[in-house]
């Protein structure tokens, strides 16, 4: 299994007996994600201003990622944070209701699907996540690779990587009031945010190479 909770799941179930059940971390080519890009560069090309806190969602536009709880959550922050910029980078079954959701809030962008993810996330101010369910959750972990302050649904093995107050923050899935609630905060506390993510970092980079995962399933396999 990729994380703990769904080994728990597992077990649960019965399709396997604990001795049975392994979790390895997916891995993730860290060298991909060494990079950074220009901010004002990437702020010009979707007409931003690099100066103004910028939040992005980056991921299917499908139920399981929730994204007009994104959308909700965005438009809550934008009450009392009108500076705020939010980017929703990706395709799926759902971007028209996405897109009618946005309406004309021009604060809210949808740019569809975007090659460069880890350009994109190293000039994010808070990558956020409001999924209904996970199996880790691989932008989380990229993100926290790239010192990306995360705000994200507390659902199946994100509580893993994103320890609140700690990594990150975590709220319910289904309450777009909480992620709004924990977007306004990173974003308001720049430097509590950083520490957040330095902390990220620290954790994660060791754990969630791929020459580890190898590694791991390489010993799996002769055990």
């Amino acid at each position: 299994t990729v994380c703990d909770q769904n080994k728990k799941q597992a077990i649960d179930q019965k399709l396997g007996t604990p001795e049975q059940v392994t979790t390895i971390y997916s891995g993730i080519d860290l060298d991909r994600f060494d990079v950074r890009a220009s901010r004002e560069e990437i702020c010009d090309r979707f007409d931003l201003d690099p100066e103004r806190p910028l939040i992005a969602l980056i991921g299917r536009l499908a139920e399981q990622k929730a994204p007009l709880d994104f959308v909700a959550a965005a438009k809550r922050v934008l009450q009392d944070r009108p500076d705020a910029q939010f980017l929703i980078a990706g395709d799926g079954p759902m971007a028209d209701q996405v897109l009618a959701a946005i309406r004309d809030e021009p604060r809210i962008q949808c740019i569809g699907f975007y090659p460069h993810v880890p350009e994109l996330m190293s000039v994010l101010d808070v990558l956020a996540v409001s999924s209904l369910w996970e199996g880790l959750g691989r932008s989380v972990t990229e993100a926290m690779i790239m010192g990306v302050p995360v705000a994200a649904t507390a659902v199946d093995g994100v509580p893993e990587l994103v320890h609140h107050e700690k990594t990150g923050l975590l709220s319910p899935p289904w309450d777009p009031d909480a992620l709004a609630a924990n977007i306004h905060q990173l974003i308001s506390h720049p430097e509590e945010s950083q520490r957040m993510a330095r902390r990220a970092k620290n954790r994660v980079v060791p754990r969630f190479g791929a020459d580890r995962m190898l590694e791991q399933i390489d010993n799996l396999y002769w055990t």
